[in-house]
């Protein structure tokens, strides 16, 4: 009996680390904001057009669990990247105090019709050349995006990175062990 629990805690075990490490590293497009010149993987692949093979700010996941995300927002560019975050999809009432998401400033630089008016979001100010690691408690998801520092043409829209759902089977396994454990309980109880 306890080589055949040790075993089932050593499955258990694996199915969750293997599902703590699915997901994109590099988060997906969210609900758009604005209309950035770059997106997060063209900054981290160096892509950004008309700044090709370019050092410039991104951001990568870098743990996730049923409850919380780790994300590394990079800098290896000169000058200053701030990254707003929001948690959970919770905008702020737009009051237009973004210095750059807003319909003005959107509607004179592409001629497009801009976007709502937008404010400042909570974020992450990364100086050149440095690495800042943030943990998030979430239900569901943290967005990022690039829209502060001191280069326009790095910036990018709201970026996804969601929680990792525990799998049904895991909850079984679980249940299993508790009722492993409640069954020796008993026997313990009545010998």
């Amino acid at each position: 009996m306890k080589r055949s629990l040790h075993v089932l805690v050593g499955m258990l075990a694996c199915l969750l680390a293997s599902q703590a490490q699915a997901g994109p590293v590099l988060g997906i497009p969210s609900t758009p904001s604005f209309q950035p010149p770059s997106t997060n993987e063209l900054n981290y692949n160096r892509q950004v057009p008309g700044r090709i093979d370019q050092d410039a700010p991104y951001v990568i996941l870098v743990g996730a669990t049923s409850s919380s995300i780790t994300l590394e927002f990079h800098n290896p560019a000169t000058g200053q990247a701030f990254f707003e975050y929001r948690l959970d999809g919770n905008a702020l009432t737009p009051d237009g105090t973004h210095p750059v998401v807003g319909t003005n400033l959107n509607h004179l630089k592409t001629g497009l019709p801009g976007f709502v008016d937008d404010d400042v979001y909570p974020g992450i100010a990364v100086t050149s050349g440095n690495v800042v690691t943030q943990t998030f408690n979430v239900t569901n998801m943290v967005e990022v995006r690039l829209a502060l520092g001191g280069e326009r043409d790095w910036d990018f829209d709201w970026t996804a990175f969601t929680v990792v759902p525990v799998p049904a089977a895991a909850w079984a396994g679980m249940a299993l062990l508790g009722g492993l454990g409640g069954v020796r309980w008993v026997r313990r109880r009545q010998a």
